[in-house]
């Protein structure tokens, strides 16, 4: 699973920004990304799930396709296990 919070500035969840459509790209060499899921999400400041089977990888790209105002921005972005 992918966690990914929005950008917040002083307590205050931004929409301009957040990601509204992605994909999650999974690597074991660095170079060589396959796409694990993609989708979208809503255009809130709230904390957004992305789930998909286990691969074995060593990096994990977040790739924003779309997202609102010039920039896409995160405050935090987790990587790991769902249990």
């Amino acid at each position: 699973m992918l966690g990914y919070v929005p950008e917040y500035m002083n307590n205050v969840a931004l929409t301009a920004g957040a990601i509204t459509s992605y994909g999650i790209l999974v690597s074991t060499n660095g170079t060589t990304f396959t796409e694990a899921t993609s989708g979208s999400w809503a255009a809130d400041g709230k904390m957004k799930i992305a789930t998909f089977g286990p691969v074995a990888a060593r990096y994990v790209r977040l790739e924003a396709r779309a997202f609102n105002g010039r920039n896409a921005a995160a405050t935090e972005i987790t990587v790991g296990a769902r249990r």
